[in-house]
């Protein structure tokens, strides 16, 4: 009898427990409604050591409280984040898959636009560890990830850069995913949706509407090329180049991998691959041959071909006759040529020698001058807002003592001004 009674009074002081849980559970959810997040905490930290002995009902009412108090005081404090994600996973652990799915959501989106701030105050190393944990919560959402190492990049953490765009590369990523989104009604902000069946849930339950699905832009040239840059910015070219030669070896037609292989080229100081590659790019994309012919026609003149330089530029006049670019580097590869003849003239005495020779070596000088002058008229013809253009345009004409022309660009400047 005294054992019935004992465990009769057992049963009443757990009821009475339970019951006192369920209560603070109630209280802080009506907390969480008033905005008093504070109370709400308190409240569930005195249910919390208990919460094992609560039906599952009540299991999923705590842990969805928790997450929601938890989460909206969390202030991007990523630790407090993580106990609000963990503690929605727990309520939709315990039955409650919608609103924790939702409050999964909404932990995610703050920490997407919390790293977009990030972003743009240059708090780089805050964004992508943000960005990261979004895509850790919803691991489909692989822009999160693309996201996060393009971040961890411009913080100059390689080693993060490197393992996310690695991470990248070993799932295949497009970047072209199909974003499902909606409007809020309420808000009237357009939403994103981690898939299309969460998207439509929400716009049955009446909250949402005018659903769209959009399709990104592929990225998966800028992983590669990232990683490469990446390995190359560490020090370790070899396995920049390595992961460039991988990924052509798949696509070898690929243009947008081929250009990326020239920019690893360029940035590691090997002009000669570079060049080849530039090459390789002219034959393989015809359609670009102009700009390629301006790259090489560029390093040409910077190495002081000037011949050279003039051939490219040439070739890229060919391809597109509009280009101002190509008319400006062939007038600069006869300019370049005047340094030398300026240099000597400036060296000159007053004897006569040296006078007869200064006027051949300036009538050499505006030879040179007048063989510039038409290709940068047709540079600024094309580029008519080009002030350098103009300006160079009327010392030339100024030097050459064609003074209507030169009075011409005088005021085209001063119109400018």
């Amino acid at each position: 009898m005294e054992k019935i009674k004992y465990i009769t009074l057992l049963f009443l002081i757990l009821n009475t427990s339970v019951f006192a849980q369920n209560r603070e559970i109630r209280q802080a959810e009506k907390a969480i409604e008033e905005q008093d997040f504070t109370k709400a905490k308190s409240l569930l930290q005195e249910a919390e050591s208990d919460v094992s002995s609560l039906n599952d009902k009540y299991k999923a009412r705590y842990y969805m409280a928790h997450g929601q108090a938890v989460g909206l005081t969390s202030q991007g404090d990523l630790e407090e984040i993580e106990k609000a994600a963990n503690s929605f996973k727990k309520a939709i652990e315990y039955g409650n898959e919608e609103e924790g799915a939702m409050g999964l959501n909404k932990i995610s989106e703050f920490l997407v636009e919390s790293a977009i701030q990030d972003q743009q105050s240059q708090d780089f190393k805050n964004a992508y560890q943000k960005l990261y944990k979004a895509y850790e919560m919803s691991p489909t959402d692989t822009i999160y990830l693309f996201a996060a190492a393009g971040n961890a990049y411009n913080a100059q953490d390689d080693d993060k850069a490197i393992e996310y765009y690695s991470m990248l590369r070993d799932i295949n990523y497009r970047g072209d995913e199909i974003t499902y989104t909606a409007v809020h009604d309420e808000t009237g902000e357009i939403q994103p949706f981690g898939s299309k069946e969460e998207r439509d849930a929400m716009v049955e339950l009446g909250e949402f509407s005018d659903p769209q699905a959009q399709r990104a832009e592929r990225r998966d040239y800028d992983v590669i090329k990232q990683l490469a840059l990446t390995y190359l910015r560490k020090g370790d070219e070899e396995k920049a180049i390595k992961t460039i030669h991988e990924a052509r070896e798949m696509q070898p037609d690929d243009m947008e991998l081929l250009k990326a292989e020239a920019m690893i080229y360029e940035e590691s100081g090997d002009s000669e691959e570079y060049l080849k590659i530039l090459d390789e790019l002219i034959k393989k994309d015809p359609d670009n041959a102009a700009t390629y012919y301006i790259i090489l026609g560029d390093n040409a003149l910077n190495a002081k071909e000037e011949e050279k330089a003039r051939g490219y530029y040439e070739k890229a006049i060919e391809e597109n006759p509009d280009s101002p670019a190509a008319y400006n580097g062939v007038a600069n590869s006869y300019l370049n040529q005047q340094e030398a003849i300026v240099k000597e003239m400036n060296s000159l005495g007053m004897s006569k020698a040296d006078t007869k020779k200064y006027n051949k070596l300036s009538e050499e000088r505006n030879d040179l001058l007048r063989d510039a002058l038409p290709y940068l008229e047709k540079a600024q013809e094309n580029a008519p807002e080009s002030l350098e253009l103009i300006q160079a345009l009327y010392q030339i004409n100024t030097q050459l003592n064609n003074t209507e022309e030169a009075a011409k660009y005088k005021k085209m400047l001063d119109n400018a001004r």
